[in-house]
């Protein structure tokens, strides 16, 4: 059984369909999408050992299927005289020229539209253009630095940019900035670009980052999954301490200390870092949270020191899952051990490996969910509640 689309598209209008990388599978219906991920998890799973888990029941919500994205990653390539911004061939080793993108928003398209016509033609380069929810353009070129150099020499292309969104620059994430006829090169500049939902009403709540920062595809999809995430901590209330691993820019860690629980966010990257003591004290809730600034891939004793008998933890891992931070939870002492944890992946084959350890140290799933926010592509966004009960 699973929760009706937004949107009952069997066939979606793109011209790109069947060619683009970015949605392997738009040619497939909802339901079989939805079906192939359900049986992909069950799949991982029963690979590694929990053929036992209760997944056949899964139930896998799917909020919408076109027009969502509000940030995109992209890439410029010229190939003889011609310039092809988009994304890679599904089955060419080359970028297709998208003109349009069907999973954008109406105010991503638009600004979209304007980059291409404005994008220099140079040899190759990733960008990522974003729309805040105020309606600001962003956008963040991580071209070679050699041309970034020109560009910084001749300012015309970056003056005519700046006109029209904020810019980045750089892995560095400079921010680029005109006074009067002189261009200026400033640290990072940390903006409003996202939003999380806090609270008993999960209130609109704004997160700070860069352009070039980690966000979920777009608030439709966010709001999704923070009710979701709202709703296994509201189950686990009698939980008063949590530790959450890779917080970022605080999507879960506001959600957290609007509840009134007492947080122990870790987080690795510096900029992050910065947005999240931004957020929090843009929200008011800087109280209830203990920043811890660690590489949780490289276990540290502060990080085991953090845990207590009866604590929670949540988690929202890269795609390489939790690594050698199964370490500090085999050293735990069983008392000390996470009562619940709540883990928040989108790929299902780390997920399922975590999970295989986690098993051995005495835990079980009490739930499994799925929210599609990748449509048409093979990955899905899961929420999985472990617990030693």
């Amino acid at each position: 059984m699973y929760h009706k689309s937004l949107q009952e598209n069997n066939s979606i209008d793109c011209r790109y369909a069947g060619m683009c990388s970015g949605c392997p599978w738009i040619q497939l219906s909802s339901a079989d999408q939805l079906n192939q991920k359900s049986a992909g998890i069950q799949y991982h799973f029963s690979s590694n050992g929990l053929s036992d888990a209760p997944i056949k029941s899964l139930i896998i919500e799917k909020p919408m299927d076109l027009h969502f994205r509000e940030h995109a990653d992209l890439t410029l390539h010229r190939v003889n005289g011609k310039t092809r911004i988009g994304l890679y061939d599904t089955t060419r080793a080359c970028i297709i020229d998208l003109e349009e993108c069907p999973l954008m928003t109406t105010e991503l398209a638009r600004w979209y539209r304007v980059v291409r016509a404005m994008l220099p033609s140079i040899q190759f380069g990733h960008f990522r253009i974003r729309v805040a929810p105020d309606g600001t353009r962003g956008i963040w070129l991580d071209f070679p630095n050699r041309v970034l150099s020109y560009f910084l020499d001749e300012t015309n292309f970056l003056r005519r940019l700046s006109g029209q969104a904020r810019v980045e620059i750089g892995q560095r994430h400079h921010s680029i900035q005109f006074n009067n006829t002189l261009l200026e090169c400033h640290e990072p500049e940390l903006f409003p670009w996202f939003e999380t939902y806090t609270g008993k009403d999960l209130t609109p709540t704004t997160l700070f980052s860069h352009i070039g920062g980690f966000a979920q595809p777009g608030r439709a999809m966010n709001r999704a999954l923070i009710r979701k995430v709202k709703s296994l901590l509201d189950e686990n209330s009698h939980i008063k301490n949590w530790i959450e691993l890779g917080s970022g820019t605080g999507n879960f860690t506001l959600l957290l200390a609007s509840m009134g629980f007492k947080v122990s966010a870790i987080e690795m990257h510096p900029l992050s870092i910065k947005g999240l003591l931004k957020s929090l004290s843009h929200a008011k809730l800087g109280g209830q949270v203990q920043i811890l600034q660690t590489n949780f891939h490289q276990p540290h004793k502060k990080i085991g020191a953090l845990f207590n008998t009866g604590c929670g933890m949540l988690l929202d891992p890269p795609r390489s899952g939790m690594g050698q931070f199964i370490r500090v939870l085999q050293e735990c002492e069983a008392r000390e051990l996470p009562e619940t944890i709540l883990y928040i992946s989108c790929f299902a084959e780390s997920l399922a490996r975590d999970a295989a350890s986690l098993y051995i140290l005495g835990y079980r799933i009490m739930s499994i969910q799925g929210l599609d926010q990748f449509p048409h592509s093979t990955h899905c966004e899961w929420i999985v509640c472990f617990s030693k009960k």
